[in-house]
């Protein structure tokens, strides 16, 4: 009995640290709310532009270090060679410093020039603080994917919400500070865009600083862990150490696969935005590519997310039990739990879809203060994401635990190239070309899940799918 009782309290400890994992990011969502009335959609525009060259940025040079390093170090501790583990974090730590600060400057002295390339070069100044980001976030991605190996997700989610808390208002105070600067050097210098690119720039700023403190916070956990870890160091035999050559070979060939996953996931948010500028910077919708741009990442993206994440922290809870089925060869069992994950997912989110198609005015009227025509069009085609992009995190995450990796790079690779021809073709339409970034964010997800779905399927309904897997 005493047994049971314990495996229940496991249970709804391990459903408790997921939720808060998705807290933090739905608490810097939620300052976004905010942070579009201080600085307004063309804030948000040249923020947009900033944010998403980061991601690209901080995936390529040491963002994907933290998914390499919990791996490494899960391997090996469930081997109990607490000793190699270690080993991983020092290797871990040293390349992700020398990768972040290659980042770093490439964006301080690159940033004109990539800039230029997209006709942004005011948002020069928040790409450059972003750049500071980049090394600080590595650092808390090591650190974080260290504990995760280690077994405990506490100390990455508690972080992730200081990080939020402390993020979310230093951008409110940056962003209004620097609103009024860039209003006031806008005025003397006669260009009004100094402003709300001034306004982008306060909400990297709030940025850095809430990575400073999430930093700090791992760094005391990282202290605390230290006395229990040399009792589990003793447990390591000498002998198991690996060399450093076979740490760093696994590790860069673990990276790289990391980076194949996710590169596109980074890659085509960014691409559109370019294809989108290019198209329009010559025409007349040139003064209001910012404002769309503003109105599809600060507000449809953030309210689609903030509902996304939600429905996944409540629903999705049968990935392992059909992975122990699948395993065990009971197909049958594992597909009624896919089927009960399905409904669920749907049940939740077409009442919600329909909800925010239907009030998509009124919603941005009472959050936002305004509703044009074209960002309420933006919100209504775009809250389909509010069930697209939950079932791709989820059968995403289904996927990798049935061993399935190959299809883990080859479905968001492909639908990578589809969804780049259409959004290439439909920004050349006068109609709907203004729509063509929501629209294309919107084909994106709907191929990743309908290719995901075809793979669980056919591994439900054919298991010499299995040699297929990588």
């Amino acid at each position: 009995m005493a047994k049971e009782k314990q495996q229940k309290t496991k249970k709804t400890n391990n459903r408790l640290y997921l939720d808060l994992n998705y807290t933090g990011i739905l608490i810097f969502l939620l300052f976004r709310i905010p942070l579009t009335n201080i600085v307004g959609n063309e804030g948000n525009g040249y923020f947009a532009v900033t944010w998403e060259l980061y991601t690209l940025f901080g995936l390529l040079f040491g963002h994907g270090i933290y998914y390499v390093t919990r791996d490494m170090v899960s391997k090996r501790n469930k081997k109990g060679r607490y000793h190699n583990s270690t080993r991983v974090l020092s290797a871990a730590l040293i390349i992700s410093f020398i990768l972040s600060v290659i980042g770093f400057l490439i964006i301080y002295f690159g940033s004109d020039y990539l800039l230029g390339i997209l006709s942004m070069k005011l948002s020069r100044i928040g790409f450059r603080l972003l750049g500071i980001l980049l090394i600080i976030n590595t650092f808390s991605g090591v650190l974080r994917g260290y504990f995760e190996g280690c077994g405990t997700s506490v100390p990455t989610c508690f972080s992730k919400i200081v990080e939020a808390f402390i993020t979310g208002t230093g951008a409110v105070i940056f962003a209004a500070t620097f609103y009024k600067y860039g209003g006031k050097v806008g005025a003397l210098l006669f260009v009004e865009q100094y402003q709300p690119a001034f306004g982008s720039a306060g909400i990297a700023a709030g940025c850095v600083c809430g990575s400073i403190f999430s930093l700090i916070f791992l760094l005391i956990v990282n202290g605390v862990y230290q006395k229990p870890l040399k009792q589990l160091l003793q447990k390591s035999g000498a002998s198991e150490i690996e060399s450093v050559a076979s740490i760093l070979k696994e590790f860069l060939i673990v990276l790289f696969l990391t980076l194949m996953e996710l590169f596109t996931f980074n890659l085509f948010r960014i691409l559109n935005i370019g294809l989108y500028i290019k198209t329009y910077s010559n025409t007349e919708l040139r003064d209001k590519t910012v404002q769309y741009l503003g109105s599809y990442h600060g507000k449809v993206l953030v309210l689609t997310a903030i509902i996304a994440l939600v429905i996944l922290s409540i629903s999705g809870k049968n990935v392992k039990k059909i992975q122990r089925c699948v395993y065990k060869d009971n197909l049958k069992m594992a597909w009624r739990y896919f089927c009960d994950d399905a409904k669920q997912f749907l049940i939740i989110s077409t009442p919600l879809v329909i909800l925010c198609g239907v009030l998509a005015k009124n919603i941005l009227s009472v959050l936002y203060k305004s509703s044009g025509n074209t960002e309420v069009s933006m919100l209504q085609i775009g809250c389909i994401n509010i069930l697209l992009i939950p079932l791709a995190v989820y059968l995403s995450k289904l996927i990798k635990l049935l061993d399935l990796k190959l299809f883990a790079v080859i479905i968001p690779l492909g639908s990578f190239v589809i969804q780049t021809l259409i959004m290439g073709a439909l920004v050349k339409q006068e109609n709907i070309g203004a729509l063509s970034l929501i629209i294309a964010e919107v084909v994106f997800w709907l191929l990743i899940v309908l290719f995901e779905l075809f793979v669980i399927i056919k591994k439900f309904k054919f298991p010499t799918l299995r040699n297929m897997d990588v």
